[in-house]
């Protein structure tokens, strides 16, 4: 994974294509974690509809900046929010 050359010492690379190669990960003083998503195209859609229809009103706690995730992460196991916690990706995403 060219990935590595991009971490601090002491960063975690994920993936979501393999599991990381643990002996790579020690030689860039990082760590690798899989982290296996199941696309459910059909679930999403429901979802939607349900959104789109005011029939489902997702609560968000807070809106918080990517370079702040940590910090939302960290969040969710110390203050038990009583949404979810989005993370803005870029500054032009819509306001959400």
């Amino acid at each position: 994974m060219s990935s590595w050359a991009a971490l601090r010492p002491g960063g975690t690379l994920v993936s979501i294509v393999q599991p990381p190669n643990a002996d790579e990960a020690a030689a860039h003083g990082a760590r690798g974690v899989f982290f296996v998503v199941e696309p459910d195209r059909d679930g999403l859609e429901a979802v939607t509809e349900l959104i789109d229809a005011d029939r489902l009103t997702p609560v968000v706690d807070r809106v918080v900046p990517l370079a702040q995730t940590r910090a939302a992460y960290e969040a969710l196991k110390a203050e038990h929010p009583r949404g979810k916690i989005v993370i803005r990706v870029s500054e032009d995403d819509g306001g959400v």
